[in-house]
């Protein structure tokens, strides 16, 4: 999907879309994405542990 946004924000050189849907396309690509920050839980009881993505918060998606 990376590269598909490249390619398409590249193609639109003549019209380029607004910066702010450039930036929200951007975001969406890195949201929910454990590289890109998480959070550990732990249960106590028992010590099993989860990772959970970070959202990125952006009200465009």
């Amino acid at each position: 999907m990376h590269q598909s946004l490249d390619s398409y924000l590249a193609a639109r050189d003549a019209r380029p879309p607004p910066p702010f849907v450039a930036k929200a396309l951007r975001s969406y690509l890195s949201c929910g994405v454990l590289w890109h920050g998480f959070a550990r839980f732990r249960c106590d009881d028992c010590a099993q542990s989860r990772l959970v993505a970070l959202s990125c918060k952006q009200r465009a998606f």
